[in-house]
């Protein structure tokens, strides 16, 4: 059975993702860092999950491209985040009717049948899910994923025709070597593709 990661303190979603966009990302996510963020209450931790579940840190608690991601486009990286977190409730009603839009009836049924969990966690996972979808714009991911199919017809590649990408870094100003270290290792694992 899925398991779906939740938080016992979604009210507290949106701020956290405020402060994630603006926070420095570290290479390692654990109870510390979280602390240091300014989440320190006893039920804080219950957003790491969520951050696996969407994939913001591997189950090591290692920052991913995700999260880069979501610091240059946040309510695009956040659909695209949702659609693969939630890839089995995407692929179920995605065709019909966006999951965000989903009734609170229909979404209970789909977590209470995929995971067998008891309301009182179903409920939990229901509220998560309803606030991770508060932070997506999932038109915009619709949007750039059509403009790239209409300007590019044949991509990626066809014909062998060359593509060449130019890459422009805004690097912030920081006397922090790390920042850079990181930037340019997340840069490295995109153009390893």
């Amino acid at each position: 059975m899925p398991e779906y990661s939740y938080t016992t303190v979604p009210g507290k979603i949106r701020s956290f993702f405020e402060k994630l966009r603006k926070a420095t990302i570290p290479d390692h996510v654990d109870h510390q860092w979280l602390s240091r963020l300014g989440f320190s209450s006893k039920n804080d931790p219950t957003l790491l999950g969520m951050l696996k579940q969407i994939g913001f840190i591997d189950h090591a608690g290692n920052s991913t491209r995700t999260w880069f991601d979501y610091k240059a486009s946040p309510r695009e990286t956040m659909a695209r985040a949702l659609k693969e977190g939630y890839r089995e409730l995407f692929n179920l009603y995605e065709a019909d009717q966006p999951p965000c839009e989903l009734s609170n009836d229909e979404l209970v049924r789909f977590f209470s049948s995929q995971t067998g969990k008891a309301e009182g966690t179903v409920s939990k996972m229901l509220a998560t899910f309803r606030a991770l979808c508060s932070l997506a714009d999932f038109n915009a991911h619709v949007k750039s994923a059509s403009k790239v199919s209409a300007e590019n017809p044949q991509f990626p590649g066809a014909d062998n025709r060359q593509v060449v990408v130019n890459i422009n870094i805004n690097l912030p100003e920081t006397e922090d070597e790390e920042v850079y270290r990181k930037i340019l290792k997340v840069l490295k694992e995109y153009l390893e593709l």
